[in-house]
């Protein structure tokens, strides 16, 4: 990404609205979109603090910007929950991916079965769902939300996985300062899901995601337990 289309200001606060948010650029205020599933209270505390702004790409929007990235302590930390899929899609031939197989072939958000998967390998039938982690902890709690739509998911993933579907679920870090991700038991019909999968069959990895001149890259793979 190129530097001269991303502004800097501080952030000041979420609105009611949980997409939008208010920045302080130089002496004016501006409205932002916020690209989270959720409220980002729920996950960090911004507020006071640098962020990063791009422009938005579609015409007719309510705001011009959207917010990228927010400084913590030296660095600046990815925040766009939307971004982890390119990322993934971007270094997915690379030979950390290895344990996928053969990945030649790569296609993107279609539907088998009702479900529409965020990456799909044809060569080795392999369902990639992608799940992103804001938190600026060094040990991460999946989910630290509640996780409906993400239990429905898990619920469709053992369906197809049930008709020789392969499924690998990817959590995705935004913060690169993670040493842990923990999927923890406080939500047991998602626990519930998550086990009955692995025990299927499916893999879960986890990664971490740094910011390199502001173009956001994988930095390592990240330890999953449960």
């Amino acid at each position: 990404m190129e530097e001269k289309h991303l502004i800097h200001g501080v952030f000041i606060a979420e609105e009611k609205n949980r997409f939008i948010c208010r920045v302080a650029v130089g002496s004016e205020e501006i409205e932002c979109y916020v690209p989270s599933s959720c409220r980002l209270g729920k996950l960090i505390d911004i507020r006071g603090c640098e962020v990063v702004l791009r422009p938005n790409k579609s015409e007719g929007t309510r705001t011009r910007y959207a917010l990228y990235a927010a400084r913590k302590g030296k660095q600046f930390v990815l925040i766009d929950q939307t971004e982890p899929n390119r990322i993934v899609e971007r270094y997915l031939h690379n030979r950390r991916f290895s344990f996928l197989g053969k990945r030649t072939c790569i296609q993107r958000e279609k539907t088998i079965d009702g479900y529409k998967y965020d990456l799909f390998l044809p060569e080795t039938n392999t369902v990639i769902e992608i799940k992103s982690i804001l938190s600026f902890g060094s040990r991460i709690e999946f989910p630290n939300v509640l996780p409906q739509r993400g239990t429905r998911q898990l619920k469709q993933l053992y369906s197809l996985m049930k008709k020789g579907v392969k499924v690998c679920y990817l959590l995705v870090s935004l913060n690169p300062q993670i040493r842990e991700i923990h999927i923890g038991e406080e939500y047991t019909e998602f626990y519930s899901a998550f086990q009955k999968c692995m025990n299927a069959g499916m893999l879960c990895k986890g990664l971490s995601v740094k910011l390199v001149n502001e173009t956001p890259e994988i930095k390592s793979m990240v330890p999953v337990v449960f």
